[in-house]
């Protein structure tokens, strides 16, 4: 039993530090791979992470997010790229 409880803990304290850092990541099972789902939009280089409702984009060499795009990226009609990610910073890795 209290094993159990020590694994409740862990799983709510391992829950609630994820919901605080701005992303969501999705685990099956303990000891699972953690990994984040993004759309990706190859023609602008912007990333979108769906369950947080957050764009990535480059501006001027450094990476900023945020809930819109700025107004000079048109997304709408791009086509885009599944892409999931070991990182909340996905242009970390390469795809």
């Amino acid at each position: 039993m209290k094993k159990i409880l020590q694994f409740a803990c862990v799983g709510l304290l391992t829950g609630n530090i994820l919901l605080c850092s701005g992303c969501v990541a999705t685990v099956s099972t303990p000891g699972a791979e953690v990994y984040y789902d993004y759309d990706y939009y190859p023609g602008m280089g912007v990333y979108y992470y769906p369950r947080g409702h957050v764009y990535y984009w480059n501006e001027s060499g450094a990476w900023r997010s945020g809930r819109d795009l700025p107004s000079h990226y048109v997304i709408h009609g791009q086509s885009h790229e599944n892409y999931r990610s070991h990182s909340q910073q996905p242009w970390t890795e390469r795809h």
